[in-house]
């Protein structure tokens, strides 16, 4: 117990002084002989001169071929650049004092894209034109008043500059990625429960990235909880995280290797984004981005400007990480019952495909993914027919200590299951509005005899998002479920059930500070989530979020189950 406890500080203080640390690293760099890039994804700002034409080059490079969106805000005037499935470690802000037309230039971070706001002085937003070069999206900004189509030879500004001499460390960069989440319940309300717990988490990682159509990644990740309170050994592990090659041209990109996809255009309530599974073990209170784990896929996409195809092929199945019992976010609860179970995993593959389609402002997306569920169901456990049936108001972990009291083993399986989804997105002025439509065959439930059910289900999610011009951002979804063969026999679901989901915050003091609140609440199984956190961001390469976790309702509930895990936290993340 003390050597466990001596280890756990040494991981502990090691992770807290490279935090001190890391402020350091920004001021430095600049007096090295060279950087490491801190950020998966770089946008650059530059003044150019061209046919006697003065413009602004935004260029924005991500790590990956990313789509985009773009449209134009009014009151005050600016230009909005939306760039999905790209990936930043902070907030920035451009500034240019001797423009007579740009104002600034802001980059905000937001659940599954990067938003870059450029900010004019006048009245309307000037002509533009944007071009695609592979990771590169240039963004030129006349300061002119020129027609928009004079500014094709603008692109090519680049050549009237010398090319500086590549440095050998610009094809070979080094990330490190180092998060931290110590938790503190705010009421002991069992013997088994553990307040003080702490995750470690650690991901360094190589890209090879040269000037070529090839490009190759690979890192690794450990991972360390920490129990304070309990005398059991540490759940820690070492494993591969991302670890492919990639190869792109103007018209497709092939991607071999441990990675992760993500379908649909919701946040967090997608019934699309199930590609990979989910590192549940801190539970679904962190944000659903950061849980995905990558998995060894095929990944091919066919596209032109329009329309893109993208084939997926998993060749062996992976489950979501989440203990049965025994701790905080199990699936039946923190009582010990591992003996009460008996998984099948099964050995098969998964696939699925994806065809997206842009025409005007509207993007409008069609996809089939056959896969087996993540999460561990029900196979089947009869009870006799004399037997009394299971109450509707008995939770999941008052069943498994039932079944424990009676000797039974519950076999679990992963069901296989069919997905067709559809999932759309588009721009009104300044708000952004998008949706998903999922309509899964076969999904597992389970009766008050203990026998499995399987019946289809209809979902869907639409809302909308919003920044406002003095860094507001609202987003709100509406989801809902319905059960096509309803049984009352049934526990734990209803046959229509509502969930509401919103995120809002306010960026404060130059986007160094965030203050926001994110909810959900579902019914008529009456459950409620609340995350209200304050986060700091100062420094380039670290961050701080303090905020709680508070979760109430039923116990039947998917999310009031843990009504008993409300906790204040404090996560740190550093990058270098």
């Amino acid at each position: 117990m003390i050597a466990r406890a001596k280890r756990e500080c040494w991981f502990v203080c090691i992770f807290q002084i490279l935090c001190v640390l890391a402020p350091l690293h920004s001021l430095l760099a600049e007096h090295l002989p060279f950087s490491f890039r801190n950020n998966k994804i770089r946008v650059v700002a530059d003044r150019s001169t061209s046919s006697g034409k003065s413009a602004i080059i935004l260029k924005i490079k991500a790590t990956e071929s990313t789509g985009y969106k773009v449209f134009k805000a009014h009151h005050p005037s600016r230009l909005v650049i939306d760039t999905r499935n790209s990936r930043t470690t902070r907030n920035k802000q451009f500034t240019f004092h001797d423009s007579d037309v740009m104002r600034s230039i802001r980059c905000g971070v937001h659940p599954g894209f990067l938003r870059v706001v450029v900010d004019f002085k006048t009245d309307k937003v000037p002509p533009y034109f944007i071009l695609k070069e592979g990771y590169w999206l240039t963004v030129t900004i006349t300061e002119s008043g020129a027609p928009k189509r004079e500014f094709s030879d603008l692109q090519m500004a680049k050549t009237d500059r010398e090319t500086p001499e590549k440095s050998v460390f610009e094809d070979l960069s080094l990330r490190v990625f180092g998060w931290n989440k110590l938790g503190q319940d705010t009421k002991k309300d069992s013997n088994s429960e553990q307040t003080l717990t702490n995750h470690l988490e650690v991901r360094p990682e190589i890209e090879y990235d040269p000037d070529a159509p090839f490009k190759a990644v690979v890192s690794a990740e450990a991972n360390i909880f920490s129990e304070f309170e309990q005398d059991s050994e540490d759940d820690s592990e070492i494993r591969l995280f991302d670890a492919y090659i990639n190869h792109n041209s103007d018209w497709y990109n092939i991607r071999l290797g441990n990675q992760i996809v993500s379908w649909g255009k919701s946040d967090e309530v997608s019934p699309l984004d199930i590609v990979n599974p989910e590192d549940l073990r801190d539970g679904f209170v962190r944000n659903r981005s950061e849980r995905k784990i990558p998995i060894p896929m095929a990944n091919v996409e066919l596209m032109d400007e329009s329309q893109r195809l993208q084939l997926l092929y998993m060749p062996v199945f992976r489950n979501s990480r989440l203990d049965l019992s025994g701790s905080e976010w199990a699936l039946f609860g923190s009582n010990d019952y591992q003996d009460s179970f008996l998984v099948d995993d099964p050995d098969g593959d998964e696939f699925g495909a994806r065809y997206l389609l842009t025409f005007d402002t509207f993007d409008i997306g069609f996809s089939y993914l056959s896969t087996y569920n993540d999460l561990p169901a029900f196979a089947g456990n009869p009870l006799p027919t004399e037997a009394p049936r299971i109450p509707k108001n008995l939770d999941r972990g008052s069943l498994i200590a039932l079944a424990h009291q009676q000797g039974q083993t519950l076999e679990m399986v992963h069901p296989r299951q069919e997905v067709f989804g559809f999932e759309y997105e588009t721009v009104y002025e300044s708000i952004g509005i998008r949706g998903d439509v999922a309509y899964k065959k076969n999904e597992n439930f389970v009766t008050n005899g203990l026998e499995r059910y399987d019946s289809d289900t209809f979902q869907w999610t639409t809302g909308f998002d919003w920044l406002s011009s003095n860094d507001l951002y609202l987003n709100i979804q509406y989801s809902q479920t319905y059960v096509r063969d309803y049984n009352d026999s049934l526990l734990y679901t209803e046959e229509l059930q509502h969930g509401i989901y919103s995120d809002i915050y306010k960026e404060l003091w130059y986007n160094k500070l965030r203050l926001g609140i994110k909810m959900l609440y579902g019914f008529p199984l009456e459950q409620q989530y609340y995350n209200p956190y304050f986060g700091i961001n100062y420094w380039d390469n670290l961050t701080f979020e303090l905020g709680g976790d508070f979760v109430s309702g039923e116990s039947i509930s998917p999310l009031g189950f843990y009504n008993t895990n409300d906790q204040i936290y404090l996560i740190t993340s550093l990058y270098f």
